[in-house]
């Protein structure tokens, strides 16, 4: 981008250096400055980019800018239209576990504590902006004892909740939530227990067991003391769930099942009445475990006073089992509520958390993921402190528990692509995937933009960014993801080309069907889980004049059909095949099968029909392009060294041809193509020259016929004046060194007297001589301040001898063209012939 310094030196070079500038010139001056300044950043839009490659030699690091130009094209697009939107984001972020709270607390020293928790909560510098943050209500796995806020020894009870207290959380957690708020104040804090103390369990422990019947009434004010007991510190509570992963119940560590007819009774007629009781606010989400067993909180939300009630947000997702495709099912049934990812932990078991990171992270926000939560926001060199459980999760920062060092895990980073950019209240709007490339893309509340964009192949990838009319293109190395940002109003919407290979992930909606990670060669999401009516949609695919087949990629174990229809799923047929078995539904083949009756710009709705265990899909691509229709209404105006074309779009035409010929109907060479737009300036032309022009239309695999001839002849300023005076460029009377042929009182013609032909201000010309009585009116033309005189002669034949000035000089004060008149009297009375002509006085 052009600074503004440079700018102002190139508007100074253009004025006299003894110019004096008047007040209101310099206003003017300022004006010209400012919007060529924003002219110059709206021309070359920067897009700044933020690079973690799978290798780690760059981590959330800022790399070179890339700028937006206009334009479209490319073989691997990423469309992102920021018109249609899905969910809000709230936030990204990790938990405050025992083992967390204590390290931050009490292992670093004050002054890494201090730079460990700016990074975490704030996006200045490296920060990345956590937003988030999900505490246990008392011991999980990550922590350095079992306990809860009402322990008791054994065989006691404390159903008043008498003894209810979060001494233990006041030492660690408490101060870093409370700082944690201050460095962050738009934090989100969700709360939930592993388990509740064990006098309310059926094995009087916090290890193992399920919810005595008659402890309902407790479990409920448990949630109200711990709610109000964090109010009373200063830290809200927005979001609780009843249980921690209800449906497994470890053996050496809390927790605790809850199937889930128990969870819609104590939530439904003991938890909500509870916190409606104490005015509390904080909302309720269902369930807290894996994408694999979305029945549980289907089952919860389908009792109609759960579902009603606006204290119940919606569901609390882990992703340890499962596809995040199913949160998209759930958001399609209960439109209302949200999906929250609330636990997912790295660790030594993934072999590439880079890759498992991005991958994972953006399928979650493609399918309604209001939320993306890590485990632990840190732990120490061992993966602890731990009682039981996890011995191999990975946190955010590690702090070394001898000498209380700091040091960021990749996690940090991955999460922080997302962290650090997208902030709370943003929506998810919409972007595509390409062969090899997953995205997400967001619309922060400040109108900013961030797109996320990861290379899930084991090669470099080249792809294409298209937001409205502007475009850039980046190559990212293999399993490297990168976040750009950038700021602007989209001025466009977009159109898929159908030749391209169109990612099945990259529907803009669907119904029933999920999206999971594929081993595909190119890597990223297919779509299946499919049911007999299951569709997925792909608004503006461009199918040009038509294609004749279509290549579906497909796995599957064998039986049903996949119909594609244009605009609804009922809507026109242009291509039906059965879903053959491969013997696996990551056994991938490509089938190919006809198409008709598909031209133009539609919704594609690929419909499946059969029972269940129907195939999974990976891409679509359409093939033997029909030519498009031939342009119309081709014009040509000839200009000073150029030509200017103008046509009517061509349906199905993806771009634009033109051809030039000297001869009308002759051979015609192709002298641009490629042209997104219906018009073309000719700028390699000769004045003076006749030129003839077609226009075709192309589209991915054919050209249209030609389109009507038009033809235009380029002139210099000196030949397009002479034509508007004389209606020639040639003939006697045009040349600049004639002098004009007198025809007497009827002489309408003009006059040069050896002016400057191509300078408008030096140009008149006599409009009419008109005889009044006995006087004659002799009426001009003339451009610009003037002073003229008119000249007249007597005689018969016309001679360029014995012109003499009958008027004064005439004062012309008007800027641009103005008419004047003369009058010459007693004409009649003393002349039987008289010739008359205008000239410029010096």
């Amino acid at each position: 981008m052009a600074s503004r310094q440079s700018l102002w030196q190139g508007i100074t070079r253009w004025l006299p250096v003894s110019l004096t500038v008047a007040r209101p010139w310099r206003l003017g001056l300022a004006c010209l400055i400012l919007l060529l300044v924003a002219g110059a950043e709206a021309e070359a839009q920067t897009v700044s980019v933020w690079l973690t490659t799978d290798d780690q030699v760059n981590k959330l690091q800022s790399v070179a800018p890339v700028t937006f130009t206009t334009g479209s094209g490319g073989s691997n697009p990423v469309f992102v239209d920021e018109t249609q939107t899905y969910q809000r984001v709230e936030g990204f972020g990790a938990s405050f576990t025992d083992s967390a709270g204590y390290l931050l607390n009490e292992v670093a020293t004050p002054l890494v504590r201090s730079n460990a928790m700016s990074n975490l909560f704030t996006r200045n510098g490296s920060g990345i902006g956590v937003s988030f943050v999900r505490n246990p209500m008392g011991a999980s796995d990550l922590a350095r004892t079992q306990y809860s806020y009402d322990d008791l020894p054994s065989g006691q009870t404390d159903t008043n909740l008498t003894s209810f207290s979060i001494a233990h959380d006041q030492a660690d957690i408490i101060p870093l939530v409370q700082l944690a708020l201050q460095l962050n104040p738009q934090l989100t804090i969700m709360a939930n227990p592993w388990s509740p103390p064990g006098w309310m369990k059926t094995t009087g422990s916090m290890v193992g067991g399920s919810l005595l019947t008659n402890m309902y009434p407790s479990f409920a004010q448990y949630f109200v003391k711990y709610i109000q007991a964090y109010k009373a510190a200063g830290i809200p509570t927005h979001y609780i769930s009843l249980q921690n992963e209800p449906l497994y119940v470890p053996g050496d560590y809390p927790g605790m099942s809850m199937d889930a007819a128990t969870q819609l009774t104590v939530l439904r007629d003991y938890v909500l009445p509870a916190l409606a009781a104490s005015n509390i606010t904080a909302k309720v989400l269902v369930y807290d475990h894996n994408w694999d067993r979305p029945d549980y909180p289907d089952t919860v939300l389908s009792d109609a006073s759960v579902l009603g009630s606006s204290q119940v947000a919606g569901i609390a997702w882990h992703g340890y089992g499962g596809t995040p495709g199913v949160m998209t099912t759930l958001a399609n049934k209960y439109s209302t509520k949200g999906d929250y990812l609330t636990e997912h932990s790295g660790g030594l078991w993934i072999s590439d958390a880079v890759r498992a990171d991005f991958e994972e992270i953006t399928q979650v926000m493609r399918n309604w993921g209001q939320a993306y939560v890590k485990w632990s926001l840190a732990l120490d060199e061992n993966h602890g402190p731990h009682d039981g459980g996890c011995s191999d999760c990975n946190p955010l920062v590690t702090i070394n528990s001898s000498s209380g060092a700091l040091t960021y895990d990749i996690e940090y980073y991955t999460l922080g692509h997302f962290s650090k950019f997208v902030l709370p209240g943003a929506y998810r709007v919409y972007s595509g995937n390409a062969a090899g490339i997953v995205s997400a893309a967001f619309v922060n509340p400040d109108t900013s933009k961030v797109l996320i964009v990861f290379n899930d192949t084991a090669s470099s990838n080249t792809f294409q960014v298209q937001w409205g009319s502007k475009m850039f293109s980046y190559t990212l190395a293999s399993y490297s993801g990168t976040t750009f940002t950038w700021t602007g109003t989209q001025n466009s919407g977009y159109q898929f080309p159908a030749s391209l290979q169109l990612e099945a992930s990259s529907f803009n909606s669907t119904l029933g069907l999920q999206t999971e990670t594929t081993t595909d060669t190119q890597g990223g999401y297919d779509v299946g889980y499919a049911v007999g009516g299951d569709y997925a949609v792909y608004r503006n695919v461009n199918f040009g004049a038509g294609f004749t087949n279509v290549n579906v990629r497909e796995a599957s174990f064998g039986g049903g059909f996949l119909s594609l229809h244009l605009d609804s799923p009922a809507g026109p047929t242009i291509s039906s095949f059965a879903l053959t078995s491969t013997g696996g539904w990551q056994t991938w083949q490509t089938l190919n099968e006809s198409v008709s009756g598909a031209s133009g710009v539609h919704d594609l709705y690929a419909v499946y029909s059969g029972s269940s265990g129907l195939g999974n899909l990976n891409w679509f691509q359409f093939g033997g392009a029909q030519p498009p229709a031939a342009p119309a209404g081709l014009t040509a105006t000839g200009g000073d060294g150029q030509v200017a074309l103008s046509w009517n779009a061509s349906s199905g035409a993806a771009s634009y041809n033109v051809k030039r010929s000297l001869i009308s109907g002759g051979a015609y060479i192709t002298i641009t193509n490629g042209l997104a737009n219906t018009s073309y300036t000719d700028g390699s032309v000769t004045n003076g020259v006749h030129y003839y022009y077609v226009v075709t239309a192309v589209n991915a695999g054919a050209e249209s016929t030609n389109s009507n001839e038009a033809g235009a002849v380029p002139l210099s300023a000196y030949q397009q004046w002479q034509l508007l005076y004389f209606g020639c460029t040639n003939c006697p009377q045009a040349q600049a060194t004639a002098d004009p042929l007198g025809k007497g009182t009827s002489n309408t013609n003009q006059f040069l007297l050896g002016l400057n032909p191509t300078d408008p201000a030096s140009v008149f010309r006599v409009i009419s001589i008109a005889l009044q009585g006995t006087n004659v009116v002799i009426t001009w033309k003339t451009a610009g301040v003037r002073t003229n005189a008119v000249q007249a002669r007597s005689g018969g034949n016309y001679s360029t001898n014995g012109f003499a000035d009958i008027s004064g000089p005439i004062v012309i004060n008007v800027s641009g063209d103005t008419t004047t008149n003369y009058t010459d009297f007693g004409v009649t009375t003393n002349y039987s012939i008289r010739q008359y002509r205008v000239r410029l006085v010096p």
